[in-house]
This record gives C-alpha cells, structure tokens and sequence, in this order.
C-alpha cells in the first residue's frame, strides 16, 4: 500500500508550528537499576521543574520498554492506534508530573504539559490547558494555530484521542470563510481520513476524504496544491483496489475526472491519466486464474512450481542482498506466516545479481541456493524460492552490463506492485505493495475475507 495522506500540511499553512515530539514515536527511560545502559532519567524528581521535563521522561521510558520487550515493534503496523502506553512509562510521567505545579505552568510549557497529561490519561485537563492557551489569542491567525497544533498533539497521541481532535475540528469549521481558513479545512479532513484509513474504517474514510475533495473545489486558485488533493483520491482508490470493488474504482476516477476538468494546470491531467492506466491495468487482473510462475531456479518447492490451486498463495518480490533495508519486508512475512501457518502458501522471488551477502562472485546456479538460504535460514521463512537469472552482456571494452531477468518485466508492468494473492481456486484476489508492516493490513483482511468465504 503506497504512503498515504502526507496531511502534516497544517504547520505550513498556518505558519511557523513548533514540531510535535510524536508520542506515538516516543522513547523512554527506566531508572539506573534497571539497566546501566541508559543514563538519563531517575526516581527521583525533586528537580524537574518543567512539564517538557517529564514529557522527556515519558518519551525515554516508552521507547526503552517498548523495545525493551519487543525489539521490532517500531515496524508492527497501526495496530498501535489502540496501543496504551506501557505502565512503567506511566507512572514514570505520574510521578514526574507529581512534582509540578499545573496552575502555573508557562503558555511556552502548555504543549508539553498537555501530552504528558495524556500520558496519564487525564484528557479533561489537557484539554483544559489547550482551552487556556486558545483563550490568549488575540487574532484569528493565534487562534488557528492553537487549534491546528491541538488536532495534530491529539491525532498523534497513544492512543489517538480523535473526539478531541474531532472537538477543535468543529472549531476550525465554525470560523468565517477567510484567508487560510479553506486550506487548513481540507487538510484537517485529509488528516482525519488518514486516521480511518488507518483503522481502516472504509465508510469513515470516504466520508472524510470525499469532503476533502468538496472543500478543495471551493479553495481559491492560489490556494490549491496538486500534491494535496492526490491525497484523499489516492487513499479512496486504494481502498477499491484493496477490496478489489471495481464499480467502485470506476466511481472514484468519474469524481477525479470532473475535479481535473476544473484544472487547468497539466500536472493534475498527467496524474490522472497515469493513474486511470494503473487501475485499468490492475482491475484486469482480478478474478483472473494464475499461471504457475516461470523462472530459472526453483528451490524449497517440492519440485512444483507456484502458484498452485488448494491453498491461498502468496507470492512476493524480494531482494537477497538488500540488508538491513528490507528486515521490515521479511519481518511482515514472518508475522503472516505465523498468523495463517500451513493456510498460507508463500513464494519469494529473486533475481541474481552476481554475489549474495558474505560471499565473493558467484554463479548463477550458487547465487540461487545462497539466495534460498538467505531467506529460509537467516529470516526463517518456510516458503519456496524462485531466483530469476538475470542476463549479462560483455562489451568490447570489457564493460559488464546486467540487464533485467524476464520476471522482473512482468511485475514492472503491474506499475508498483511486488506482491499478488490467490485464493485456493488460483484467482488474483489482491495485488499490491508488501515492504513493510503497515502494508501487511490489507492483506490480512482479504486473506481472512477468503477464508470467510470458504
């Protein structure tokens, strides 16, 4: 699933916004007799005397926990939405903030003060200190800063508080029409629907997205960004083509064309094209029944060559000498495979590049099998194994040039795409993109709708 709804465009529209430390990225710190690794941090809190002092405290005691227990959960997709923060990172923050006279805390301080607040889960006060600060203003620009930094403080808090981030969004829509006030509106809904896409809440989404959409017909000239509205009309597309509802993908793109033919600018008419080719060319694919794959080396398969019908298959583009780059792509095989056991029928392809990691040059034939042991033994997945050979050409100055292996042009055709679904009648069910944990969601859910249906 590609990145969706870059909405942090509120901070640029309403100026200057000093950055959120995320709570959902946040850090921690245990005190010295739970580890001698990490200095920084104490039980005694005697000399904090402000709240970004405990909101550092919050942010290294929740990254040291977190990771402490569960060393990649920085690559487990949104499930985190829900998560709570972990109790020790809480009574970290309680007792830092203990400390502290709430009252008297600086307007400079109101920020910091209101995420530790909601670290210990007292929202009705961080709220309250956000009200102070919004009552200070003086012109509206004060007022839309306030409120623009509050929805992004309570859409990145753990978990998300989306009926405060909901509250101030009211706000926002019950000011007067004026400069600056349509773009922060329409990125507050792009920002929202991120959030259902998230939890991926379909009628949420487009509720949100398609009013993104309305609002962005009413922004004055200057004020529209093509970058922007690719936004809420990429997530509704991905959604269609996640669920593989074809109707539906043929209605967005009705909606996009109409909005593009307001456009005048030549950009919005190319991305659109290119897009309506992507979903031509992926649409044609569902419900269409697989062909077993063809490769120069198989391996781990039994001697059958995959897809096969029976068993819901899976089959993913992967690179055996990406390192430490591709760990959150196998890390989200991993997971599924422990989810679906032998459900599941995986296929991981490669093609050769003349070397593996570790090893000098290498044939064909030994790049396969150190391919094969790269992903079997080193990232423990139980699947078979297809290692493309890649053509290489000598020149008559000696240059060596390595061209693309046959598979490769077949998925470079499906523009983006590196992984497909099939369900145990050997039909395309999904197709997409698989690097990382995130991008794992959909997935499940077509894989558990299949598995529904039989």
């Amino acid at each position: 699933m590609s990145t969706l709804f870059h909405t942090r465009g509120i901070s640029a529209i309403i100026g200057v916004m000093v950055g959120l430390s995320a709570i959902a990225h946040a850090q921690v710190t245990p005190s010295p007799a739970d580890t001698a690794r990490m200095q920084w941090g104490h039980s005694d809190f005697s000399r904090y005397n402000r709240p970004s002092m405990c909101d550092r405290a919050a942010m290294l005691t929740w990254g040291y926990e977190t990771r402490r227990y569960n060393p990649d959960t920085v690559l487990q997709f949104q499930e985190g939405i829900e998560r709570q923060f972990p109790e020790k990172a809480v009574d970290v923050t309680r007792a830092c903030i203990n400390t502290l006279d709430i009252d008297s805390v600086s307007p400079r301080q109101t920020w910091s003060l209101a995420r530790v607040l909601l670290v210990v889960n007292e929202d009705a006060k961080s709220k309250s200190s956000i009200d102070r600060l919004l009552a200070r203003g003086v012109t509206r620009y004060d007022t839309l800063h306030v409120l623009g930094k509050a929805i992004e403080l309570y859409m990145d808090a753990l978990p998300v508080r989306m009926d405060l981030a909901l509250s101030y969004a009211r706000q926002i829509d019950s000011l007067p029409l004026g400069p600056g006030i349509q773009p922060i509106r329409f990125n507050v809904r792009n920002m929202i629907a991120g959030y259902w896409m998230r939890k991926y809440e379909v009628d949420s989404v487009k509720k949100y997205a398609n009013e993104a959409i309305e609002i962005f017909r009413y922004m004055e000239p200057m004020e529209r960004d093509m970058a922007a509205i690719n936004s809420p009309f990429n997530s509704l597309i991905n959604i269609a083509n996640e669920k593989g509802d074809l109707v539906e993908q043929e209605a967005i793109m009705d909606t996009a064309r109409k909005l593009m033919a307001e456009w005048r600018q030549d950009n919005g008419r190319r991305w659109l094209d290119q897009t309506a080719r992507m979903i031509d060319l992926r649409s044609s694919m569902y419900g269409r029944k697989t062909q077993p794959l063809k490769g120069a080396f198989w391996l781990n398969n039994g001697g059958v060559p995959k897809p096969v019908e029976g068993k819901i298959s899976l089959v993913v583009m992967a690179n055996h000498n990406c390192g430490k780059n591709c760990t959150s792509q196998f890390i989200a095989l991993k997971r599924l495979q422990e989810m679906y056991g032998d459900k599941l029928d995986l296929t991981v392809i490669s093609v050769t590049q003349g070397y593996a990691p570790g090893s000098g040059v290498l044939t064909p034939e030994e790049e396969a099998k150190a391919a094969a042991d790269y992903f079997t033994k080193f990232h423990g997945l139980s699947a078979s194994i297809l290692v493309d050979e890649a053509p290489v050409y000598t020149y008559e100055d000696g240059r060596v040039v390595r061209d693309h292996a046959p598979i490769v042009y077949t998925f470079n055709e499906l523009s983006g795409v590196n992984a497909i679904l099939t369900d145990t009648k050997g039909r395309v069910r999904w197709l997409g993109k698989l690097s990382n944990d995130y991008e794992r969601k959909p997935l499940v859910l077509t894989i558990n709708r299949i598995l529904e249906e039989e």
